[in-house]
């Protein structure tokens, strides 16, 4: 596979960076979206409409002009130094190595003078946007069932299980960054690249990763009991559950203050279902609204 970064130097100015289907102006940065009939092309990608910001900035829905595929392309703002460039560089190198059905990593990405840093994922959304677990679960009345709650969990752990064992570290993540495909599998949008960029490299390890783990037992806690659990209302919430799963016991220990688990594979082995051996066979995948389901169709 041929390498996918680009120089900074390969682009002038924003008006070089993009190209257009028919002889219109390109875009400046603040500039209204080009006519439909006026695509800006961003590598083999076609920009095709503006996104609401992600956790990262501005996106843009756009399509593969070849495989005909949709992909999401995220703008960020960096310094326009070499040593800003060389870590960017760097930073999706290092992510374009891991392979986690629920990590999503950058298939492509540039840079351009000014500062500008370009990043294609792929897009697992529907017509009016991406599904984030935010949206997801508002969607669905303010919780998810019991198996689904219990599903996603087990795929975050999985996946940052995955991730640090590779030595790359995402830190808390939001309901924002979780994205659900319309097979009611979830993925963390680009998992761990702000921390690849920023200036904390010499964070401790161990104390992100217990962060990051307690953060995903907070968004467990949050499928199941509704998004407006907070450490305030945790117990008596926990109480007042039915979870026949033993999730909820599982969230007495991974939220417990001043304990917790200490890494994402303690956590996942702690699983009440896992200990059993395997998976949960009743384990079911997060199940989109209706309208979700004519939309995917």
């Amino acid at each position: 596979m041929p390498d996918t970064l680009v120089s900074a130097h390969d682009y002038e100015d924003l008006d070089q960076r993009f190209t257009h289907d028919s002889p219109v102006k390109s875009p400046t940065v603040d500039a209204p979206w080009p006519r439909p009939q006026a695509r800006a092309i961003f590598g083999p990608y076609a920009l095709l409409r503006p996104l609401h910001p992600g956790p990262l900035g501005k996106r843009w829905l756009a399509r593969h002009r070849f495989e005909l595929t949709a992909h999401v392309i995220h703008r960020l703002h960096l310094c326009d130094g070499p040593d800003d460039v060389r870590r960017f560089r760097k930073a999706v190198g290092t992510l374009q190595t891991l392979s986690s059905p629920h990590l999503m990593t950058p298939e492509f990405a540039g840079v351009r003078r000014g500062g500008e840093a370009w990043v294609a994922s792929r897009y697992t959304g529907d017509r009016d946007g991406p599904v984030s677990l935010r949206r997801l679960v508002a969607m669905k009345g303010g919780a998810l069932g019991h198996q689904e709650a219990r599903h996603a969990t087990e795929q975050l752990l999985q996946a940052v299980e995955y991730a640090h064992a590779r030595g790359v570290i995402h830190g808390p993540v939001n309901e924002e960054e979780i994205l659900i495909n319309r097979r009611g599998s979830v993925a963390i949008e680009l998992y761990g690249l702000t921390r690849l960029l920023g200036d904390d490299q010499n964070a401790c390890h161990q104390a992100l990763v217990r962060e990051e783990v307690r953060s995903i037992a907070m968004l467990a806690a949050g499928m199941l009991l509704g998004q407006d659990v907070d450490d305030a209302n945790l117990d008596r919430r926990l109480e007042a559950t039915v979870d026949v799963g033993s999730l909820a016991t599982w969230l007495r220990t991974a939220l417990q203050p001043g304990a917790g688990f200490l890494t994402a594979e303690e956590a996942a082995s702690a699983l009440p279902w896992r200990r059993g051996g395997g998976a949960d066979d009743q384990s079911a995948p997060l199940v989109t609204t209706r309208r979700l389901k004519s939309i995917f169709s």
